[in-house]
């Protein structure tokens, strides 16, 4: 948001998909382009231009609920070719960014 007085906010999107694939080091520019007009009428085209730098994200963190506070190997694990089912949550999160 450009405000009259020539100071401006900036909130980035970080849904958008050219910010979200940056990596460290990779820069995009948001570039815009405005009119500013004195009291006697004369305008002038001025540009701003912000860099957007990359970085990356860690790795997601995983975490599994168990219900009864107790973990162990068996509330989180199924034996290959069992049959078994695990019930259960896993929550998966990753900074943005």
């Amino acid at each position: 948001t450009l405000n009259e007085d020539g100071s401006y906010s900036y909130q980035l999107d970080n849904s958008n998909p050219d910010v979200q694939s940056l990596d460290d080091g990779d820069t995009i520019q948001d570039v815009f382009t405005y009119t500013i007009t004195d009291a006697d009428g004369d305008t002038s085209e001025a540009t701003l231009t912000i860099d957007v730098n990359g970085l990356t994200d860690g790795a997601p963190t995983i975490s599994i609920d168990d219900a009864d506070a107790d973990v162990t190997p068996a509330d989180n694990s199924v034996v290959e070719g069992s049959g078994d089912t695990v019930n259960g949550a896993i929550t998966v999160g990753a900074e943005a960014g």
